[in-house]
């Protein structure tokens, strides 16, 4: 299980330079990124916090990420 101290700084390569705003375009965005989620062919990527990461520790941190604002948002 990946653990990481609380309140820890976004890694500057994770951070979102601009946003559009447009909550409807970005709902729909996000809910077919994560029914696309299981096509994804992607093996040992490297967090900038974690370090090298398998597929299953990637979609832990990936649902922990999602659940942690749908719920910081009341969503």
């Amino acid at each position: 299980m990946l653990r990481s101290k609380k309140n820890s700084p976004t890694a500057a390569t994770l951070k979102i330079k601009e946003l559009s705003g447009d909550m409807e375009t970005g709902k729909k965005k996000l809910i077919s990124q994560v029914a696309d989620y299981e096509f994804l062919t992607i093996e040992g990527i490297v967090h900038p916090f974690f370090g090298k990461m398998s597929r299953e520790q990637i979609g832990q941190l990936s649902y922990k990420h999602l659940d942690h604002h749908l719920r910081q948002f009341n969503a």
